[in-house]
């Protein structure tokens, strides 16, 4: 089961069938990706968070279920909401 999917052009989507496919091809301004871990490790998430430059914050969302936006982190954490998370990385 792939883990995502590198589009690289107009006509040409190809499967990720591992994070390394995806840190491969990560560097390259001209594809974007679509990512779905199900159930990734913490491992997983941090191989991740290290190549997509994502903050510490970001990874304990996505390890705890919770995204909430920046501005929301800020305020009293009594609030409870939920957010999509984005599926398309364009870098």
């Amino acid at each position: 089961m792939p883990i995502g999917f590198a589009l690289l052009s107009e006509n040409e989507c190809r499967p990720l069938g591992s994070l390394q496919e995806l840190e491969e091809l990560w560097p390259r301004t001209d594809v974007r990706f679509w990512v779905d871990l199900e159930s990734p490790t913490d491992d997983d998430l941090r191989q991740l968070g290290r190549f997509a430059a994502l903050d510490e914050e970001s990874l304990e969302d996505c390890l705890n279920g919770e995204q909430q936006p920046p501005a929301r982190r800020r305020r009293a954490r009594a609030e409870t909401s939920s957010f999509l998370p984005a599926t398309l990385i364009d870098h």
